[in-house]
């Protein structure tokens, strides 16, 4: 074999190998031309040397003696230089790397790179250090030479020339294996220990983790970083003498050879360790510095990190004196609030003070025992304090009023107290939903004629009958005829595409439409290209929403039934009644169109069944076509009647909910995605920014890669985040200042005092002076609710007329939430108002005719007193004035 040719490398190894097979690995090792020989002592090196030098002669092969050395401690070899304990990078070589110009092209930059990972198990980090480079020779990505590959091109230079020794790996000595992975991330060394007990290292290996590996869990990463090492140094570990201890400083692995549950990957990777003979062993990750270094690199970080979803987000907290008590801080702030002092000067004068019922408690202003919270952070310190802390338990709103008004109070705190609730990211996220869903129903055109638009589905995990496990079903939107398709197992996309040819498009073409789930066969891109091809639309459902195909999903539910009935002794001979079943279901009317399937199809009723048919077919086509087109006209404006009255019934158990719109962040639900921590994970995931609004009920949203689902999702499955409003609200809350001067709080507007002693509201109404009595207010309050005319009648006559059912809402009659709210009540999500928490209503007597009257209750407050304390005491539920919760 001459010198030149491609394969001659080959062959001359081979031909060496041959010659020398028998001393290879004992104490010789050949690369080509290139023979190594090792040996104990002298005595037995001068042996070997004889040996392979006869071996030479007798195959008639020579060695130049200017190119040999012999009997010497340390010689180079393939770029190294090897001694009897320790292996080197040949210097000859490192000076080479010194010289090296800076890199111009990609070809230049593969010449360096493939140079320098000759080396690689010698400079630590080395992935880490090369990550600028091979960013270069990425495809359709121009060559541009910036300062970051600059820089590393230099420190990469500059490691060759570190003193960097890697010790030979000792057979008769145990391995030590140190690995660990990031969350970008995996590194490992392999080491021994010297005479002193010192580890060596004897190699370094570190990599950049795949897109699919980042996705792993903690425990997999772990496992994975220790599986890539054995692969590494196979030839060293696979059948070792002494048992390999693995260092990992993820103590659930030392559990890994005993573990019950694994999943198929983890299945694959025991098969792989069942080769290895080593243990785990537990260290923590400050005295694993070496392998964590390396796989806790900055450059290996992407720009897109897998998101944890099951943490849940970090809230920001007010910054407090730790040295004193919520409470004393209060007190210790109302000592520093002007609008505070201003209070208690009146109250030591004895003069009246701006809101009733302020006291004087040994220096500290409060009203009706509730301690004055002063304008300030201390207010979001209250409300954090009573709502998100351990003690308190992220309860609702209603809780978290009562709670807070047992020992606080400031000019609108309800309002903050609700806002501050609704902002709360961790109860939007813990919480399990309740009321209606969000989304009103959004239905499905109404096609045109029969076969347009059809959706299909599976019907799984039946019974074996004659091969067949599951059916295919097909349904046409327009006219509802179904082709029940057995099937030995849901088939793939080449298989489905070739029963679609022969059982639906044969019959009736291709379909402008079709709607299916997001089952791996409808959106792969053999099936997505074969409708390409016929010019077919594919519209698949939203994730985690099967009401999209709800006409596939009610067929499928009848046909089950069906075969319920029919299969009861016999579960295993379903497919003989498929085709009776197919029969049955298109010979009868749907409730829809108030029409057979295979009349509106074919214009005519099939002979055969429980009746033979009577209708008579004209012979004429004319006269057909015209029939079939006025039956379709009939039919599709019942189809349309029908989607409407579904359309109203549905929306009955729904909410439209808020408008979503792109841009938006929204928090999706957990409930179809498997998580860690079972009943304790998070309800909802997020929250997730709005990238495109599809329609009013279907939205995609920019997913974390480690969600593995379709971002599509439907309007029910989202819950707009409002936590992203805490800092406005927080800002809102700290800033809301008490009245002063010539202002107050009614009803929770700001009003002003008229000078003829009346006051006057924002939209300019007038509301109760002090001076007015109850029964004038309530007389006041009552002609605004009925609109009773104020001059023309008494009240005494108005209230008889509501008695006798003369005066109610036109609009409304029954909206008795407004009546509640005029009269003090909030009525807001289940809060308690001053009705109380029996929701006992004083005005129920006046809708139901029965008990008191409205004549009573007047009454009964004419003999109460006019002042507010008397009044408040003795009608709590009538009671309505300037100093009553609406303050909050």
């Amino acid at each position: 074999m001459p010198f030149g040719l491609c394969n001659a490398p080959a062959v001359f190894q081979r031909f060496m190998n041959d010659v020398f097979r028998d001393l290879i690995d004992q104490f010789l090792v050949i690369y080509l031309d290139d023979i190594l020989i090792f040996s104990k002592d002298e005595k037995e090196h001068r042996q070997h040397v004889k040996q392979v030098l006869h071996r030479l002669r007798a195959n008639g092969l020579f060695a130049k003696a200017s190119k040999c050395v012999f009997h010497v401690p340390e010689v180079e070899f393939l770029g190294h230089v090897v001694s009897g304990r320790e292996l080197k990078m040949d210097p000859h070589k490192v000076d080479a790397v010194n010289s090296w110009q800076e890199l111009k092209t990609k070809k230049d930059v593969q010449r360096f790179l493939g140079f320098a990972n000759y080396y690689r198990e010698f400079i630590p980090n080395f992935a880490k250090l090369t990550v600028p480079l091979t960013q270069l020779l990425r495809k359709k990505q121009p060559f541009v030479w910036g300062r970051e590959a600059h820089d590393a091109f230099l420190q990469l230079k500059s490691s060759f020339q570190s003193d960097n020794i890697l010790t030979h790996p000792d057979v008769d000595k145990p391995f030590v294996v140190e690995a660990d992975a990031s969350s970008y991330a995996l590194g490992a060394v392999l080491s021994q220990k010297d005479s002193s007990g010192t580890l060596r290292p004897c190699g370094f290996y570190s990599r950049q983790l795949t897109p699919f590996e980042q996705n792993y869990t903690i425990w997999e990463k772990e496992l994975l970083a220790i599986k890539v090492a054995f692969e590494v140094w196979r030839h060293w570990l696979e059948g070792a003498r002494h048992q390999i201890v693995v260092r990992s400083d993820h103590k659930n692995l030392e559990h890994l050879q005993t573990a019950k549950k694994l999943n198929q990957r983890q299945i694959r990777w025991a098969l792989f360790f069942s080769r290895f003979n080593f243990k785990v062993q537990f260290v923590e990750g400050k005295a694993n510095l070496r392998a964590d270094a390396l796989s806790r690199k900055p450059e290996f970080k992407t720009n897109e990190q897998v998101v944890c979803q099951t943490i849940l987000p970090t809230a920001s907290l007010c910054v407090v004196d730790n040295e004193l008590g919520l409470h004393d801080q209060i007190l210790e702030a109302q000592r520093d609030d002007v609008w505070t002092q201003e209070q208690l000067m009146l109250l030591s004068a004895g003069n009246r003070t701006i809101l009733p019922h302020l006291q004087d408690q040994d220096g500290v202003l409060v009203r009706r025992g509730q301690v004055y919270v002063p304008v300030g952070a201390l207010r979001l310190e209250v409300i954090r304090a009573h709502h998100d802390e351990p003690m308190a338990g992220h309860f609702g709103r209603f809780k978290t009023v009562q709670l807070i008004t047992r020992s606080y109070w400031w000019p609108k705190m309800r309002q903050d107290i609700l806002r501050f609730c609704d902002s709360c990211a961790v109860c939007q996220q813990s919480k399990t939903p309740v009321g209606r869903p969000r989304g009103l129903l959004s239905s499905l055109p109404v096609p045109e004629r029969p076969w347009q638009i059809i959706s299909m589905d599976f019907i799984s995990d039946l019974p074996k009958s004659g091969g067949y496990t599951c059916i295919w079903v097909v349904v046409d939107l327009f006219s509802k005829l179904a082709h029940f398709i057995p099937c030995s197992t849901i088939p793939a996309a080449p298989t489905l595409a070739l029963l679609f040819t022969k059982h639906i498009y044969r019959l009736h073409g291709a379909p402008e439409v079709i709607i299916s789930d997001r089952a791996p066969q409808f959106v792969s891109r053999f099936w997505k290209h074969f409708h390409e091809c016929l010019g077919t639309k594919l519209n698949v459902s939203s994730a985690f929403h099967p009401q999209t195909d709800g006409q596939s999903e009610r067929v499928n539910g009848l046909l089950e039934q069906y075969l319920r009935c029919f299969c009861l002794d016999q579960p295993t001979a379903w497919v003989k009644w498929l085709p009776v079943a197919e029969f049955a279901y298109n010979n009868a009317v749907h409730t829809s169109s108030q029409h057979t399937p295979f009349e509106l199809t074919y214009g005519f009723h099939p002979r055969g069944g429980v009746a033979p048919s009577t209708n008579v077919v004209s012979s004429d086509p004319v006269y057909r076509s015209s029939e079939m087109a006025a039956l379709h006209d009939v039919a599709r404006r019942l189809l349309l009647e029908a989607k409407a009255t579904q359309k109203t019934q549905a929306d009955r158990h729904r909410q439209a909910g808020e408008e979503l719109e792109e841009g938006d962040l929204v928090w999706l639900s957990s409930k179809h995605i498997k998580q860690a921590g079972g009943k304790f994970a998070p309800r909802y995931l997020g929250p997730f920014p709005i990238v495109k609004k599809i329609s009013s009920v279907a939205f995609r949203l920019r997913l974390p890669s480690s969600l593995k689902v379709h971002p599509v999702f439907h309007r029910s499955l989202l819950k707009l985040d409002t936590s992203s409003r805490r800092g406005a609200i927080a800002e809102g809350i700290t800033a809301t200042s008490p009245p002063s001067g010539e202002e107050a709080f009614v009803r929770g507007d700001s009003v002003m005092i008229e000078p003829h002693g009346s006051v006057t509201d924002r939209r300019g109404r007038k509301t109760p002076r002090e001076s007015d009595t109850l029964e004038e207010r309530e007389r006041k309050r009552l002609r605004d609710i009925f609109a009773a005319p104020s001059d023309e009648e008494s009240f005494e006559g108005f209230t008889e007329r509501m008695e006798e059912g003369l005066v109610s809402s036109e609009e409304d009659e029954m909206d008795w939430t407004r009546v509640r709210e005029e009269l003090g009540a909030t009525g807001h999500d289940g809060i308690e108002d001053e009705w109380g928490p029996s929701g006992l209503d004083p005005w129920s007597s006046w809708r139901d005719g029965t008990g008191s009257t409205a004549g009573d209750a007047v009454g009964r407050s004419q003999r109460c007193s006019s002042s507010d304390e008397e009044s408040d005491e003795e009608t709590p539920g009538l009671r309505r004035t300037a100093d009553s919760d609406e303050d909050l």
